[in-house]
């Protein structure tokens, strides 16, 4: 989560709005793995505690960039576990996209995709990287 909330920060999200989107994404993708509601509720409140902390660091304790990782549930649908948006998803492992083929109107991280191999949501390697991901 400090990446995340570093990137947040540097998309010019403030610390609330940054703590209160970890606490959606971590709270909904808790849910569609299982957890129960209490479960949820306490792992979506400690990334929020996570991401504050995050963004408070001074920048000499900032976290180093993650190399992009091999695409994880290749062919699985991501949809859901990517709260319905189509882009950049840890679900599909770091610097990975949830992406449709055919989309009408592509995220970056979903554009001149080739590699689709389902009809539905799928997670893929982006053609284009955000800056703050090494490859």
């Amino acid at each position: 989560l400090g990446l995340a909330a570093e990137v947040m920060a540097t998309s010019g999200l403030l610390a609330p709005e940054a703590a209160q989107a970890a606490r959606k994404c971590v709270y909904d993708a808790a849910i569609q793995t299982g957890k129960s509601p209490g479960e949820a509720a306490a792992a979506s409140e400690a990334a929020a505690r996570s991401v504050a902390a995050a963004l408070a660091r001074p920048e000499s304790q900032k976290v180093t960039p993650e190399p992009v990782q091999r695409v994880q549930r290749v062919g699985e649908d991501c949809w859901i576990a990517c709260g319905k948006q189509s882009g950049l998803c840890a679900f599909c492992g770091v610097g990975n996209a949830c992406c449709r083929k055919d989309e009408s109107n592509p995220t970056k991280a979903c554009q001149n995709i080739k590699t689709f191999s389902t009809w539905h949501h799928e997670c893929v390697r982006p053609v284009h990287l955000p800056e703050y991901l090494s490859d």
